[in-house]
């Protein structure tokens, strides 16, 4: 295979590379499959092209044959990690079920994979997999479970926005302290729901610092969430089922 333009000649170079004491031998050659692998390695919240680069043992520009940019990169992982997610089964259980397992999953996908729920957010474009993970619920929910085009959209749009607010959320909560590196924002929300000084009833104010701040409480709260969602979806079936 013939030398691309700015590429050195093997032999050549391997005659430099001795003289100069450099490793020798063809230039490590990658793919857009393993720059995808070492962005989600490194963390969507992480990931450069220079450090992409070094972890691959080339030199920066090599990734631009594979990637137009560091942007690019990273939503070619972020549709990889969405492409490559585990998603419940389509044949199991009611709607309800099928639709808190498609939260669970979410849930799960955003916390192995640092980075990617903001880095989601923040895009002009939903990622091509994820479209198509969204249509597929759609689908699932209307042709097994009867819903409406209508309904099977707004329940899937509203699903997803809850889950992916809540752990952004979360992840705030979890982050250092501006004012303080040694607390977490959680511990200055926690400070302002003092019971004794909170311009609010006491028990309103107790069911949120059990929320915020009890070993599993954040969690147990975006899932009361999902289930409010689901609650509201059930109301409206049996109405329309009422006539």
């Amino acid at each position: 295979m013939p030398a691309r333009i700015g590429e050195p000649k093997l032999e050549a170079d391997d005659d430099e590379g001795r003289r100069r004491g450099r490793p020798v031998g063809r230039p490590p050659r990658i793919s857009r499959g393993r720059v995808v692998d070492a962005v989600l390695e490194m963390g969507i919240d992480r990931a450069t092209i220079a450090g992409v680069a070094e972890r691959l043992g080339v030199d920066p520009s090599t990734l631009y044959g594979h990637v137009d940019s560091r942007d690019h990169m990273l939503a070619v992982a972020a549709d990889a990690a969405v492409a490559r997610a585990r998603w419940p089964s389509e044949a199991e259980g009611d709607w309800r079920a099928f639709l808190t397992a498609i939260a669970d999953s979410l849930w799960r996908l955003y916390r192995d994979h640092p980075g990617l729920a903001v880095h989601l957010r923040g895009m002009q474009s939903i990622p091509p997999a994820l479209m198509a993970r969204s249509a597929q619920v759609v689908a699932t929910l209307r042709e097994r479970f009867g819903l409406d085009v209508f309904q099977a959209a707004l329940v899937t749009d509203t699903v997803g926005d809850t889950v992916i607010d809540s752990f952004l959320t979360i992840a705030r909560l979890e982050g250092p302290s501006t004012s303080d590196p040694h607390r977490t924002q959680r511990d200055r929300a926690l400070d302002a729901l003092d019971p004794d000084g909170a311009p609010a009833p006491q028990d309103y104010v107790t069911v949120l610092h059990e929320a915020l701040g009890s070993p599993g409480g954040a969690e147990d709260w975006w899932r009361e969430k999902v289930q409010l969602v689901l609650d509201g979806l059930a109301f409206r079936l049996e109405r329309t089922a009422a006539g």
